[in-house]
């Protein structure tokens, strides 16, 4: 548990651009708060402790992907899992290495579903339930000709075989209309005379 007192102060240099949407990662075990700085593509790597009033990282790791990463989750001191909102994609990072060495996705486009890609980040987190990662989210903008019944809010990814499964329907007040993003009218709604 994090206990500094009323105030965590930490050291962020002039690069650092740190915001709501930031991904960090706190690591209880180690007592250290990860935040990966999108911007400038590393990992800052910070201990507390109580022995600092301002709190410096003690390792700046760069971090070699391309694209926004907007979750991540600490696995070691040599891995990480970043989670790439475009794509839906999990990407496994060794530190020492600078690579990507496994990915995997949440959407499987040939499941015939519209699943909604998790919209992971620190105040959403992805969440690690033994050999499961489970994700929510939602779609933005509908076209006229799909099921809306087929629409999810959760995704899985079995981490062992890679499988995805989808579940949590829409509601039922959201199937029954169109809420695309164009707030064009459904073809089986009626137009009214005005």
């Amino acid at each position: 548990m994090i206990s500094m007192g009323d105030t965590l102060n930490i050291y962020l240099d002039s690069l650092m651009v740190m915001g709501i949407a930031t991904p960090i990662d706190y690591h209880e075990k180690e007592n250290r708060l990860y935040v990966l700085d999108n911007y400038n593509n590393r990992l800052l790597d910070y201990p507390l402790n109580h022995t600092q009033e301002l709190i410096s990282p003690e390792n700046i790791h760069n971090i070699k992907v391309k694209g926004k990463i907007t979750y991540f989750k600490y696995l070691s001191s040599d891995s990480l899992i970043l989670y790439a909102y475009s794509g839906a994609t999990l990407l496994y990072y060794s530190i020492a290495d600078d690579l990507i060495y496994k990915k995997t996705g949440f959407i499987n486009k040939s499941a015939g579903k519209q699943a909604a890609p998790p919209y992971a980040n620190a105040a959403a987190p992805l969440f690690f339930s033994g050999n499961t990662i489970i994700g929510f989210g939602f779609l933005i903008g509908e076209s006229d000709h799909e099921n809306p019944a087929a629409r999810t809010l959760c995704s899985t990814i079995d981490v062992q075989t890679g499988n995805t499964r989808y579940g949590i329907p829409y509601s039922k007040v959201y199937q029954q209309h169109n809420w695309g993003g164009s707030h064009r009218i459904h073809p089986t709604m009626k137009k009214q005379k005005r």
